[in-house]
């Protein structure tokens, strides 16, 4: 037997009494936006949160300087829907996800990853592409895809 699984029959678990298992210091408890507290926001599900952000009210000076940390929150909220995970809570530990949210995250991350990457890759070459045909005199049409010696080229040359 491990000696941590023996000693786990010693450990207790305990609710701190002065934070109330939220783990933030006073001063955190103490903010309060659109009237709830950050621990009170953690503690809802994505799909309440995503309504809480987007019926936020905010002063002008306060929305200058929240403006990108709430879209950035938005588009997490968003993706997390997206996934069709929008019963979790916000303060659930990743930890605690089963095999198959954790796997649903990852999935679309990678997915929207590649999309991305792909969209813009192709989108510059066609234009060094287009550009490169129309300018070097080639027979090539200026529409075509033209490859610089890629793994699925059919040649290895660069073209001029």
């Amino acid at each position: 037997m491990h000696v941590r699984v023996f000693l786990s029959r010693y450990r207790g678990y305990l609710t701190c009494p002065d934070c109330n298992g939220t783990r933030l210091r006073r001063e955190a408890r103490d903010v309060r936006v659109g009237g709830k507290t950050i621990d009170r926001v953690s503690a809802l599900t994505v799909s309440q949160a995503r309504t809480f952000f987007s019926d936020l009210a905010l002063g002008e000076q306060d929305a200058a300087i929240a403006g990108k940390v709430l879209a950035e929150i938005t588009r997490r909220l968003q993706f997390l829907a997206d996934v069709g995970l929008d019963y979790l809570t916000l303060d659930r530990l990743s930890s605690t996800l089963s095999g198959g949210e954790s796997q649903r995250i990852n999935l679309a991350t990678l997915a929207r990853l590649g999309a991305r990457r792909t969209r813009s890759t192709c989108s510059t070459s066609r234009r060094s592409a287009c550009t490169r045909a129309t300018t070097s005199g080639s027979s090539r049409s200026s529409g075509s895809f033209a490859t610089r010696g890629t793994p699925w080229s059919s040649s290895s040359t660069t073209p001029t």
